[in-house]
């Protein structure tokens, strides 16, 4: 399983902290307002 946390940053870039593993599933959510993460698993 991994998680990708996908953080809005002004000027409309997105950063993303990633690390890859083979994917059966994606899931996706809100952390906090402005924080989103997309979990594989």
């Amino acid at each position: 399983m991994s998680i990708d946390i996908i953080r809005k940053v002004p000027g409309g870039k997105l950063k993303i902290r990633s690390c890859f593993s083979r994917a059966k599933g994606i899931e996706k959510g809100e952390l906090f307002t402005g924080i989103s993460y997309r979990a594989t698993y």
